[in-house]
């Protein structure tokens, strides 16, 4: 009985951490996405600029 109790509980964390390990795992990946477009989005018009004064000069 107190076997099938301890291996519930342990099982019952496992899960438990294994939800959050996921969540986080998940919140990470969308985080690394989401500062890869701004990235992107900032860096492109920087780009085109310095372009466009090297065409000028």
């Amino acid at each position: 009985m107190k076997i099938g109790a301890i291996a519930t509980l342990v099982n019952h964390i496992s899960l438990r951490v294994s939800v959050k390990y996921k969540l986080l795992e998940f919140w990470i990946s969308v985080g690394h996405q989401v500062l890869e477009a701004v990235v992107r989005s900032v860096s492109e018009p920087a780009i085109s600029c310095t372009r466009l004064l090297q065409y000028i000069q």
